[in-house]
């Protein structure tokens, strides 16, 4: 497990801002392309708070850190969020009974006993390396170097050319824009915007982790996690079958460049 390493200057102070402004879209078409297709403006705006209760579509930002050879990060998302914090009885029991260790101090310092432990399982579901909401007026593009500054600590805007060189394989990677209807199962109705940032083999990147938002990340097997979205394992936050489908192929394709 990968945990909060230094303070992070770019972490929000709360875990959303339900008044923040989302420029809300068309529903999507049926015969949608990921790859081609982009949401189309509705020219109107809601809250955050407004679009999440009214099911109403906006768009999201995904992105997933890839370390080759076949290594990706996941997080365990906060409590706090407003989309898929836990879901089940048990998940909601322990969530309750953990309300008391919301500081992250007090969290850092139970999670290391097995029976707390065992209650963060329950409640923090793992989920994409980094993501969020694209306020109105911001690109996509803008909202990931955004989203993983504030929830991870890396500022790709202000690391050095020769140490960029040295971690990344490649900048930051749209790959395809998925609708996904969600909210009735905890999330939203949203365009998601997915991009790939693809570290070295051997670089060792360091996360300060934005406690409001982010628990703990963790280095997993690229093929257990799209096994695990693929089955709809409730350790994960669910992806829609396209989704999956799509970022398998994407990965595919990553690897076999790699190899070749």
């Amino acid at each position: 497990m990968s945990n909060n390493d230094t303070h992070n200057p770019h972490a929000l102070d709360e875990a959303q801002n339900p008044d923040e402004l989302f420029e809300i879209m068309n529903p999507p078409t049926v015969n949608f392309d990921p790859y081609s297709d982009r949401p189309l403006s509705t020219n109107s705006f809601s809250t955050r708070a407004d679009a999440h209760q009214q099911g109403l579509w906006h768009c999201s930002v995904h992105i997933w850190i890839i370390k080759l050879p076949s290594s990706i990060l996941l997080q365990r998302r906060s409590m706090k969020k407003d989309t898929f914090p836990g879901k089940n009885c048990m998940q909601s029991l322990a969530r309750l009974f953990l309300s008391a260790f919301v500081n992250s101090d007090e969290l850092k310092q139970t999670s290391s006993h097995s029976f707390f432990r065992i209650l963060l399982g329950l409640v923090f579901r793992w989920d994409i390396s980094s993501a969020g909401h694209i306020e109105a007026g911001k690109s996509s593009l803008e909202a990931a170097h955004c989203e993983i500054a504030e929830e991870l600590g890396i500022d790709l805007r202000s690391i050095g050319e020769h140490d960029k060189s040295n971690m990344l394989n490649g900048g930051l990677r749209h790959a395809f824009t998925i609708p996904a209807e969600q909210a009735p199962l905890g999330g939203c109705n949203a365009f998601e915007f997915v991009y790939f940032l693809i570290l070295r083999r051997n670089s060792n990147p360091k996360l300060s982790l934005g406690a409001e938002e982010v628990t703990e990340v963790s280095w997993m097997d690229v093929g257990e996690v799209i096994q695990a979205l693929r089955s709809g394992n409730d350790k994960f936050a669910p992806r829609t079958k396209d989704y999956v489908n799509a970022m398998e192929k994407y990965i595919q394709t990553l690897f076999d460049k790699e190899h070749a």
